[in-house]
């Protein structure tokens, strides 16, 4: 099973890269879960909508969410019954499952202090609620080909050995982009920012994904044994990429939410805030402005940007990127980069020239 993001439908500003999309392109079938409070008969109206919004997209079934009574579940099966849609599990509101979110998603898995219990809560609840053999069933009737497998690192091994910062303040790394730099021969070492550990000393490259910094910018200003080893690193003309969170980690500052001002390395003269928060969001096409160990002058990767902090006192023009949006519109310039030190607020996902 492939899991989806935002609404069926939603993607970019063209209206390409939605959930719909990627199943039509896998050839997979669309298990359509419904929030059910506050609604009725309606029901049948919405999910027939989605099932002929795209005819090329396949309607499974749905399951029926937070239904909070039996009356309530039978006023929304006999609206579907009206309809061919397949009703595959009906699921009781139920506070215990409830699962708490921020502004860039949910709150991560390694901030609950009873994960497995809640984990497995919800399991008790699906199997209980939810037609697993019909599921396992609509599954095993797909036929879809092994697909094709990256021949090429999204993103070019930044060196042949990689530190990766790895704790709360640094989350947002894809798997299959260490991967793809494992596979090319790059050894890969983590360390921890918040815990003031430094990159090792034999490291080519510090990649520094995005994350939560703000929320732990106290601590990341304590860390000076972390600050210090960037900073060094780049005295020494080593290869430091930061994407988002990274980005404002390598900047002179962070303002919180409260308009807390930290110390950050004062690798680039940027101070980032999030005290009036901005919203920016959406995918981007990126197009180097310079030669880097990102690849070529004018090499174009796909990416996107989501985040609320603002870039103040940006006082100089080498930019990392010219960006795009999905329908091809000029957005500007985006990102740092000095020599060897790169980054922005994108999160690099495809590389159209590997």
């Amino acid at each position: 099973m492939t899991e989806g993001v935002m609404g069926l439908f939603d993607g970019a500003i063209n209206g390409s890269s939605s959930t719909a999309d990627i199943s039509t392109k896998l050839g997979l079938p669309v298990l359509l879960v419904i929030d059910c409070s506050g609604m009725g008969s309606s029901v049948s109206a919405l999910a027939e909508g989605f099932a002929k919004y795209r005819s090329d997209v396949v309607l499974g079934g749905v399951i029926l969410n937070r239904v909070n009574s039996k009356r309530h579940e039978i006023i929304l099966k006999e609206s579907l019954d009206k309809s061919e849609i397949a009703v595959l599990g009906v699921i009781p509101e139920s506070a215990e499952i409830h699962l708490p979110s921020r502004y860039l998603g949910l709150i991560q898995a390694g901030e609950y202090d009873d994960l497995e219990n809640t984990i497995n809560r919800i399991a008790d609840i699906i199997i209980s609620y939810v037609d697993i053999e019909k599921i396992l069933k609509i599954i095993s009737e797909v036929k879809t080909d092994e697909g094709p497998f990256l021949e090429k690192p999204i993103i070019p091994p930044l060196s042949t050995n990689i530190a990766i910062a790895s704790d709360d303040a640094f989350t947002f790394t894809y798997p299959d982009l260490l991967d793809s730099w494992h596979n090319a021969g790059s050894h890969l070492t983590l360390f921890s920012p918040l815990a003031d550990e430094t990159p090792d000393v034999n490291t080519g490259a510090i990649y520094l994904p995005g994350g939560y910094p703000e929320l732990h910018a106290k601590q990341l200003s304590e860390s000076h044994k972390f600050l210090s080893g960037l900073r060094e690193a780049a005295e020494n003309d080593k290869i430091i990429y930061g994407e988002c969170g990274g980005y404002m980690v390598m900047g002179k500052s962070i303002m919180d939410y409260s308009g807390n001002t930290y110390d950050m390395a004062n690798l680039f003269p940027i101070h980032t805030s999030l005290k009036e928060k901005k919203l920016t969001l959406g995918y981007r096409n990126a197009k180097l402005a310079a030669s880097s160990p990102l690849g070529k002058l004018g090499s174009i990767y796909k990416g996107h940007e989501f985040h609320y902090a603002t870039i103040q006192n940006l006082n100089y023009s080498e930019s990392l990127f010219t960006i795009s949006d999905a329908k091809g519109n000029n957005i500007g310039n985006s990102g740092s980069r000095i020599g060897n030190i790169m980054g922005s607020f994108i999160h690099l996902i495809d590389n159209w020239d590997k």
